[in-house]
């Protein structure tokens, strides 16, 4: 029976397609109408390589699908009022006529200005801001170093600033992304923005905005000229926030503690709960402020929280760890630790607790010397981290992931190990495994009589360096006082085999074979080590 072939798109009523164009059109970054491409192909036998093209009009491929589907798009204003002033200006003008008086979304980058396109259309388009919703605006040092165009960016400035300084009306504004290479004029004062809610700064301040701090639901801002109280002030002022991300300084830039020895705010004081947050992030900031917000704002337990903290010289990990956080820990479920470079990163999240990223900077200065001195530095903050965090209490640990340049001494391992006492998953990546793998095994000899990781199921250390035989003997030692392994995942290198005698070779393929048989599923696939050592000293 032949197939009847039928367009259910004709079954669609006009009220779903329009919806169906809107979000096909709408874009929530005004930028990405100049950014966005898409693959189109150049004939038909030439399918399988596409090139591409610019998707700069969505709403023009919509109304080309067929007539109908032109009918209502032309009859639809909402789909023709995101304009971005980069187009060609009969295409501005298209839009703006098919949009009729609907309210507009506007996208300005530098092109804009010093195409002329700004000048162009400021007195029919932007001169009044009564129909904008939405303006992005965003300018790189392009647009300053221009010398073409000094009278264009210029004027562009000025209307900047008036739309800042609140002489130009803007009632139906509700986001507003402003990226400016230089501040702009008067960037402080109070503009006249009654519905704004999204906010994306870098050359305005957010006292601008204060009036509006309690309908704000999305921040990207910089909050350098805010002192700590103003920051949580802000952010207690801010109950409907869905998402904050706050630049408080560059990395590089940021204060030594010392500065801010008096500022961490009055913590007698009951938390506030911000009950819309999912996300919160701020960068770079010393740990005095980190734990002002910590003990000053509570955050959702579905929320993500992060915090970027800057080391003053010299500090020690638990020195720059902040006190609220150690506090967490003792109830997290799931820990990751990074540390494969100068900086490190922890992150970390528990049932009744929101996810927590904090992540360290590296030392000022340090990537400016040997090679040497580098990897001692990182060798000496894995110890560090180790140690500190052998002296914590794990109550309900169960996920634990470890990514470092190195380990350290078996000792210091085992000690952190007889913390995880519930921890059934264990991944370990670094050049080498050897003193884990033997800090897995119990040691009688020792005082405390805990038994490190009793509970572990699987244990992963893909892509490090190992001894056969140590991990055969760690394996034996287990099955005295914890059921064996369910999952064992490591990367066999050739070298392991080849840069030894034959006999040593032999009695590690051996040891191997009893490894395999000492777990449940054992995964070994051939690969390289990270260690790019060939000395067979370590093993």
């Amino acid at each position: 029976m032949k197939r009847l072939r039928t367009d259910f798109t004709k079954r669609l009523p006009d009220d779903l397609l329009t919806m169906v164009m809107w979000e096909f059109v709408f874009e929530d970054d005004l930028q990405s109408l100049v950014r966005v491409q898409i693959p189109t192909y150049r004939s038909n036998w030439d399918a399988h390589r596409p090139s591409w093209r610019r998707r700069q009009f969505k709403a023009v491929l919509v109304s080309s699908i067929c007539q109908r589907w032109r009918t209502v798009a032309l009859n639809y204003p909402r789909i023709w009022s995101q304009i971005h002033l980069s187009w060609p200006t009969d295409t501005i003008r298209m839009y703006t006529s098919r949009c009729k008086t609907h309210i507009l979304s506007i996208g300005i980058n530098s092109y804009s200005v010093t195409s002329k396109n700004f000048a162009i259309h400021e007195p029919t388009l932007l001169n009044s801001l009564s129909r904008v919703e939405r303006l992005s605006i965003e300018c790189g040092n392009s647009l300053y170093l221009d010398y073409n165009s000094r009278k264009e960016t210029t004027d562009f400035l000025d209307w900047v600033t008036r739309v800042h300084s609140g002489d130009t009306a803007a009632p139906r504004l509700w986001q507003l992304h402003c990226d400016l290479y230089e501040r702009a004029e008067d960037a402080e004062k109070t503009p006249n923005l009654p519905k704004l809610s999204d906010i994306r700064f870098n050359s305005v301040s957010l006292r601008a905005v204060k009036s509006n701090w309690g309908r704000l639901e999305r921040v990207k801002a910089r909050s350098h000229d805010l002192d700590d109280s103003e920051v949580i002030d802000f952010l207690m002022a801010a109950q409907n926030l869905e998402s904050i991300e706050l630049v408080h300084y560059e990395e590089e830039d940021v204060p030594e503690d010392k500065e801010y020895d008096d500022i961490a705010g009055d913590t007698q004081l009951s938390p506030t709960f911000l009950p819309k947050v999912n996300k919160f992030q701020i960068a770079w900031c010393p740990v005095t402020l980190a734990e002002s917000i910590l003990r000053a704002i509570t955050f959702p337990s579905t929320s993500l929280v992060e915090f970027c903290i800057c080391r003053r010289q010299g500090a020690g990990f638990i020195e720059t760890f902040p006190n609220y956080l150690l506090g967490v820990l003792r109830s997290v479920v799931v820990l990751d630790i990074e540390a494969e470079r100068s900086d490190c990163a922890f992150s970390f999240n528990s049932i009744d607790s929101p996810s927590y990223e904090i992540k360290f900077n590296e030392p000022r200065g340090l990537s400016d010397m040997d090679s040497e001195i580098q990897d001692c530095y990182s060798q000496e903050q894995a110890d560090e981290i180790f140690d500190s965090l052998g002296q914590q209490s794990f109550h309900c640990l169960v996920d634990v992931s470890i990514y470092s340049a190195y380990s350290s001494d078996a000792s210091i391992m085992r000690k952190l190990f007889r913390e995880f006492q519930t921890v059934q998953n264990l991944t370990f990546r670094a050049k080498r495994a050897e003193n884990v793998i033997e800090a897995l095994a119990s040691d009688p000899g020792d005082s405390d009589h805990r038994h490190p990781c009793p509970a572990l199921r699987k244990l992963d250390f893909r892509e490090c360096r190992f001894d056969p035989v140590t991990l055969k003997k760690t394996l034996i030692n287990r099955r005295e006082w914890a059921p064996d392994l369910r999952h064992l995942q490591v990367t066999i290198d050739p070298r392991m085999f080849e840069s030894c005698e034959e006999n040593v070779g032999n009695v590690r393929r051996k040891a191997l074979r009893s490894v395999a048989g000492l777990v449940t599923l054992y995964e070994a696939k051939e690969g390289e080590w990270r260690d790019t050592n060939d000395s067979d000293s370590d093993l």
